[in-house]
């Protein structure tokens, strides 16, 4: 087996890439999906070859850009029978591969495809844990609670490598003593720093173009229209925050299932005049530098949110529920976190405190060779590709 060091230590070069393949729900605009867009471009591409399964038979957001990169994108077998989905997939892998690594985004459905990676042969075979969601695992009805538990098994059973994206979100496949298991390892998702540097970028303009007058403070949220991201009390807190602070807008950027009872929410509150729905964007650090003043984000439940890494690279305030785990934390004095038994004034008066107390940019941290750098988490990556597939040794 290789050493974990790989390519850039002086071992002999190899004379073909290591194949992975990153199987996923869909590449869409999402926290996941953002973060392989950006190691894609940022792996050695000479040395891995990064393909792509999708379980959606409409075309992601992404698709186009992984093909310019030289990717291929693979479509799944049908979820609608998952029991067949095991002996489908390994079919799929002697068709396309072979595959040296499988690494799986799909949480608990995790287990059925690296069930039927090991039938294939795939000699390396990831789960990847991206959210912590044992709040509702536990409280899962019955069909579920055996779809969970066989997951887990499978995972136990097939997976050669477990990765997390926090400590918070291994439990939910790993199990409780996660930590015992020497296959299991956290790996914080990075961004591209440069992407959020200071520019000579005219907020005045950007603001303009959206109809929000120059000097307005503006509150925003970033993310999926979805339970997890707790649309209703943030509403709630826009809401407070509208009737102490005369100059206040709001931003909402994202899009999904429950927009129109945001929308509708939106205009309950009577806060419809000054709140703009940007609907799904891949601009992030342009919102981010652009038109918001403090981001804000009660989650009910996370992994590691990647707006909250965005948010720091841009030096971005952030109030954020103390549901998400403090291992977010990288820059002093940028987040804060509040628990969601705080009623919404107590929310609201935060934020307007962090809106009038600009952040010391004299601490000048950046995010640039941090955890949460992505080229810090690629090169760790490759040396988990390389060390665990011994390709062409």
């Amino acid at each position: 087996m290789l050493p974990a060091a790989g390519w850039k230590t002086g071992y002999a070069r190899r004379t073909r890439p290591v194949r992975v393949l990153q199987v996923v729900a869909g590449m869409d605009l999402g926290g996941a999906e953002t973060w392989l867009m950006s190691v894609l471009k940022a792996i050695d591409r000479e040395r891995f070859e990064l393909d792509f399964l999708t379980h959606k038979e409409s075309p992601g957001h992404f698709d186009a850009a992984i093909r310019q990169l030289g990717s291929s994108i693979l479509s799944g077998p049908d979820l609608a029978q998952p029991w067949f989905y095991p002996s489908r997939f390994s079919r799929l892998m002697r068709e396309c591969g072979p595959y040296d690594v499988v690494h799986s985004h799909c949480h608990h459905f995790s287990g059925l495809v690296l069930r039927g990676a090991a039938q294939a042969g795939v000699p390396v075979r990831i789960a990847h844990s991206h959210s912590d969601t044992r709040r509702i695992d536990t409280a899962a009805h019955a069909a579920r609670q055996v779809y969970l538990a066989l997951g887990r098994r499978f995972i136990r059973q097939y997976a050669t490598r477990g990765l997390a994206v926090s400590q918070a979100a291994a439990p939910s496949l790993f199990g409780d003593n996660w930590q015992t298991d020497p296959r299991i390892s956290v790996l914080y998702c990075g961004v591209s720093p440069e992407q959020f540097q200071p520019t000579n970028f005219d907020r005045a303009a950007a603001r303009s173009r959206l109809g929000i007058p120059p000097d307005a403070r503006v509150f925003g949220h970033i993310g999926r229209f979805a339970e997890p991201k707790n649309h209703g009390f943030l509403i709630d807190v826009f809401q407070a925050i509208a009737a102490a602070e005369p100059k206040a807008w709001f931003v909402l950027a994202g899009d999904g299932p429950l927009r129109g009872q945001i929308e509708a929410a939106v205009a309950r509150a009577g806060i419809a005049r000054n709140t703009i729905l940007l609907g799904m964007r891949s601009d992030v650090p342009d919102i981010l530098r652009g038109l918001i003043d403090v981001l804000l984000l009660p989650s009910l439940w996370e992994g590691l949110p990647i707006v909250l890494i965005e948010s720091q690279a841009a030096h971005v305030p952030c109030l954020y529920s103390e549901a998400v785990t403090a291992e977010v934390e990288e820059i002093p004095g940028l987040l804060r976190r509040l628990p969601l038994s705080q009623p919404a004034p107590q929310w609201a008066r935060a934020a307007v405190e962090m809106a009038c107390v600009p952040f010391d940019l004299a601490i000048n941290k950046r995010l640039n060779g941090t955890r949460f750098d992505v080229q810090v988490c690629t090169r760790r990556l490759e040396e988990i590709y390389l060390g665990l597939s011994g390709v062409n040794q």
